[in-house]
């Protein structure tokens, strides 16, 4: 079983527009940013298109390789602090320093797991490789780099590794349980007594690390999840194509986490993952993943017997253009098991 990922160019670098983008239309806020007749210029240029893609892709690995520069600048500042309080105070706090230390320990493991996510991002696409030069350009991937990146950017790595716990571990399994099993339950009623589960063409938009869209092709349906985060195929990739075996990998979800902690040891857990073999599927299995926005990609009518949703309708800047393109795709019979949302990604910006 191979997954491999096949990338929509242009789709992906517009994951960090929409999050820069404010509600007015501007790029920060202030008359500086391009007009809306410049950026229309610009979108009609399918050169600027790669180049964007190949900037962004860059980004997100700077961003997973400067987890730990990053999280140490944090954990010098906090020893700063430490060792500016009086003497006494400090004597005080001779369990906070070790924990401290531990913390250290911690972020220096999880840096071990993202030089495994990000060693072979050159076989990630199918179709494209952003690690060889750029022909225009002469950009030219440099492995070795580790440029230091926003503090936003180690919050999105902190965020896969939360997904990573949710998905992949035995801490997730009652989560998963509730968000997943119905899904699984509405599929196997509607499709579990056909003939040839392999000839039921699911599709899983919003799969973030693959899991759900694994369960689904463990059952023997054709599966293909679709993800429009860099930082989530990166990590989707390493999971279903490297990881051979279950609890091969242990990591420190919260090892960032300073706060919501009952206890100072429960920053410092430690996770083993996967808790499933990623290659444990059935031999006439069909799965895939692809990379891209959903409702650019998936353009072809009647093809799907099933679109499974969980928590994703909520990333629409325009939830109906979601439900147009489910009911586009799907076959004549066919039915769209949808869980959630909650979060509505885009409320700050619509409500």
């Amino acid at each position: 079983m191979d997954p491999r990922i096949k990338s929509a160019v242009k789709d992906t670098m517009n994951e960090k527009k929409r999050m820069s983008d404010t509600s007015d239309g501007t790029t920060d806020g202030t008359s500086d940013g391009p007009t809306d007749e410049r950026r229309r210029e610009v979108a009609k240029c399918p050169e600027v298109d790669v180049i964007q893609e190949r900037q962004h892709f860059y980004h997100i690995v700077n961003s997973f390789k400067s987890y730990k520069l990053n999280g140490f600048k944090r954990m010098s500042k906090m020893y700063r602090y430490l060792d500016s309080l009086p003497q006494r105070h400090q004597q005080l706090l001779a369990n906070y320093r070790q924990h401290l230390e531990d913390v250290c320990k911690a972020i220096d493991s999880n840096h071990k797991v993202i030089e495994l996510i990000v060693e072979d991002i050159s076989n990630l696409f199918e179709n494209i490789d952003y690690t060889t030069p750029d022909p225009q350009s002469g950009d030219q991937w440099d492995s070795k780099s580790t440029k230091p990146q926003e503090p936003l950017d180690t919050d999105k790595v902190n965020s896969v590794f939360k997904q990573l716990v949710r998905e992949w571990t035995d801490v997730g399994a009652n989560e998963r349980k509730t968000c997943f099993e119905p899904i699984l339950n509405s599929i196997e009623e509607h499709f579990g007594e056909c003939g040839d589960r392999s000839g039921v063409q699911v599709l899983v938009p919003g799969a973030g690390l693959g899991r759900l869209p694994y369960e689904i092709a463990r059952r023997g349906f054709s599966c293909q999840g679709n993800e429009y985060s860099l930082f989530m195929l990166f990590t989707s990739n390493f999971l279903l194509n490297k990881c051979k075996q279950r609890l091969v990998h242990t990591f420190y979800p919260w090892a960032q986490h300073f706060t919501n902690n009952m206890r100072s040891a429960d920053q410092l857990t430690a996770v083993r993952f996967p808790d499933a073999n990623p290659s444990d599927l059935p031999a006439n299995c069909d799965f895939s993943m692809a990379a891209g926005n959903f409702i650019e990609i998936y353009t072809e009518p009647s093809t799907w017997d099933c679109v499974s949703t969980s928590f994703f309708i909520d990333t629409a800047n325009n939830v109906i253009d979601y439900i147009q393109t489910i009911s586009t795709i799907l076959k004549p019979g066919g039915i769209w098991v949808n869980i959630g949302p909650l979060l509505w990604h885009n409320s700050k910006f619509l409500f």
